[in-house]
């Protein structure tokens, strides 16, 4: 089995390759960068370092082809930029970014592995955004970019669902609160009771397990809002 994680040099995406790792699987981790990446992961056989700039996606079907791998069975879209930035202050490059990084990442990226046949049939996309975008959750202040993106990461769930549910199995898990860097750049004061290998290790378990039972769908994973 191959799997391929997106946002993998620290936190949650980090954490995961190393559990899918484990478990014995085949795993790409896409970053921007693999500088500041431990020799643990640059020197496991099982883990496959790709540099990406969310530009060139023909550059990363070459070097996902020089691997030499399988189809993917599993993408996991975990990738994610946040803005701490009050509406009234939001700026359309604001906008821009959070709906580049958060959206329409995922989507091209999928699109793009679809059309170079990389993906396995059924193949389980696992879509992570957050309960800041989950409808009728706790909204905050100064992420108001950051929720609308995610929250249209959810909606882009759905709709792979309706267009592409013949070939790949899509859902979504919105996580709550979880200790990462992300989240001390949102809530500096806020210790979260979740920790990314707590959330990585439910993530790995969802992903591998339950495409068989949901398709399409959009979780809340959530134990704890900030105070």
């Amino acid at each position: 089995m191959t799997i391929l994680v997106t946002g993998v040099s620290r936190g949650i995406g980090r954490a995961m390759i190393i559990e899918f790792a484990k478990k014995g699987y085949d795993v790409i981790g896409i970053t921007r960068s693999i500088e500041g990446i431990d020799a643990e992961i640059k020197s496991n056989p099982r883990m496959h370092l790709i540099e990406f700039d969310w530009e060139n996606y023909v550059g990363l079907i070459s070097k996902l082809e020089k691997l030499k791998l399988p189809t993917i069975d599993i993408l996991i879209n975990n990738a994610a930029s946040i803005i701490i930035a009050e509406l009234i202050h939001t700026t359309t490059e604001d906008l821009n970014r959070m709906m580049k990084a958060n959206v329409l990442g995922p989507l091209k990226l999928t699109q793009t592995l679809i059309n170079s046949k990389k993906l396995s049939s059924g193949c389980h996309v696992v879509n992570i955004s957050s309960m800041a975008g989950y409808q009728g959750s706790s909204k905050f202040a100064g992420l108001g970019a950051y929720s609308m993106s995610k929250s249209a990461l959810v909606c882009l769930t759905e709709c792979m669902a309706a267009e592409w549910g013949d070939f790949i199995t899509p859902n979504c898990l919105c996580l709550g609160a979880v200790n990462t860097e992300m989240l001390k750049t949102a809530f500096p004061d806020y210790k979260a009771p979740v920790d990314d290998v707590e959330m990585a290790s439910f993530i790995c378990e969802f992903s591998l397990s339950s495409k068989t039972i949901v398709h399409g769908q959009v979780f809340s994973i959530k134990k704890s809002d900030p105070n």
